[in-house]
């Protein structure tokens, strides 16, 4: 999957938790401090919203942050801290990111692993 193609199916997702609480666009970005065609061009799939967006749309639809960050393959920047933490999976991280071969797909792949990896070292830190 490329990124258009990720990005339209998690627009479709955003768009149907919008639905499902009965809001328009515009009253989405009124409460949550963006503009209602911001909402729409990432429902549509032409952008992915930023952080603070994401953040701000989980708490409006009441839906886990992590939730929607999975949508676009990402990892909120407080658990991106927390992981750094830890010399090996920094290390790895750096490693993978280097590589410029890296396509959508193989980076979902890696992103899997690497929040399979984050656990088990959260996990070891308990």
């Amino acid at each position: 999957m490329d990124k258009k193609e990720l990005w339209e199916k998690a627009g479709r997702e955003l768009r149907n938790l919008r639905k499902g609480t009965g809001l328009s666009v515009f009253k989405v970005g009124r409460a949550i401090g963006v503009s209602g065609s911001y909402i729409s061009q990432f429902e549509r799939g032409s952008c992915a919203p930023s952080e603070p967006t994401l953040i701000a749309l989980g708490q409006l639809y009441g839906v886990d942050q992590k939730q929607l960050f999975s949508l676009y393959n990402k990892l909120p920047n407080d658990e991106i801290n927390v992981i750094m933490q830890y010399p090996e999976l920094r290390q790895l991280f750096i490693d993978v990111t280097k590589d410029k071969n890296f396509n959508p797909e193989k980076m979902s792949k890696v992103i899997e692993e690497f929040k399979t990896m984050a656990k088990e070292y959260y996990n070891k830190g308990d």
